[in-house]
């Protein structure tokens, strides 16, 4: 079915009774063809009920391909996914302004956020010799994270260095064409565990920058 004029998709998915039954995303993305679509938002209807149903990384990848939009806005709250599934669904957005990932109620084997989704995420990769620029999400704006007791035991520091990555730091000279904007917004949340405030220091001076940073430790507003 081609959706020739909508813009906005928002889904909320439930555990189904018949685990063998195509759930919602599924039907939705095999049947649709959404060439303006520009923002899509994926969340767990309710909370109390385990969801597992794996990510259809290929049927994702078809409605993409068919629908050519230039999706700006990307939400996943609380959905099973790997962090390869998710980076490859982003390496498919290069028009991605703005990408809200939230683990809260996933289980610590389905958590996206890792260290390697983190670490895909930054502006620049040394190749050996010199720094080269990343192709993932170049134009993103802002980045929330809501990363629960879930996700793998990534590094905050390497969190804080993807931030100054894109905000061109004088460490970073490499003149290219690939990074189209700075990232502008950051919040960052850990309702269950604690961080060093010292940590996440760096990113304050980047406020001075026009960088909006919010970072949230259980309950609690370091920065």
């Amino acid at each position: 079915m081609l959706a020739s004029s909508i813009q906005t998709v928002s889904l909320s998915v439930a555990a189904s009774t018949q685990p063998e039954s195509e759930s919602l995303v599924d039907v939705i993305f095999a049947s649709t063809t959404c060439p303006a679509l520009t923002s899509l938002s994926i969340d767990r209807a309710d909370f109390d009920d385990a969801y597992d149903r794996p990510w259809p990384k290929e049927i994702v990848q078809d409605f993409l391909s068919r629908s050519s939009c230039r999706l700006t806005t990307l939400s996943i709250k609380s959905i099973p996914l790997s962090d390869s599934d998710l980076i490859d669904t982003l390496a498919r957005l290069p028009s991605l302004l703005h990408l809200t990932i939230d683990d809260t109620c996933v289980s610590y084997n389905h958590s996206p956020i890792t260290s390697y989704l983190v670490q895909s995420l930054h502006a620049f990769r040394y190749n050996g010799k010199s720094l080269t620029p990343s192709v993932l999400v170049p134009k993103l704006q802002s980045l929330s994270l809501v990363s629960s007791g879930a996700s793998k035991g990534f590094s905050d520091t390497d969190l804080v260095e993807v931030v100054a990555s894109r905000q061109y730091p004088g460490g970073y000279t490499y003149d290219s064409e690939t990074m189209k904007s700075f990232l502008r917004s950051v919040v960052l949340q850990f309702p269950d565990r604690d961080i060093s405030e010292e940590v996440y220091v760096p990113l304050k001076r980047l406020e001075k920058a026009g960088l909006r940073v919010v970072v949230i430790a259980l309950g609690r507003i370091l920065i």
